[in-house]
């Protein structure tokens, strides 16, 4: 949207509370609105462990 001021970011975390711990010790946390959309495995990924 125009004049307004936007970020994307992608957090690999291993849960919910790692993330909570996150976005809330950002410094302007209080004054953010923020959605979260939990992003799964890409089917072609080469790595083991990502899930």
């Amino acid at each position: 949207m125009v004049g307004q001021y936007k970020n994307v970011s992608i957090f690999d975390v291993a849960d919910h509370d790692t993330l909570h711990d996150i976005l809330t010790g950002l410094p302007l946390y209080r004054f953010m609105e923020i959605e979260v959309v939990p992003l799964c495995r890409h089917p072609s990924s080469i790595r083991d462990n990502d899930s």
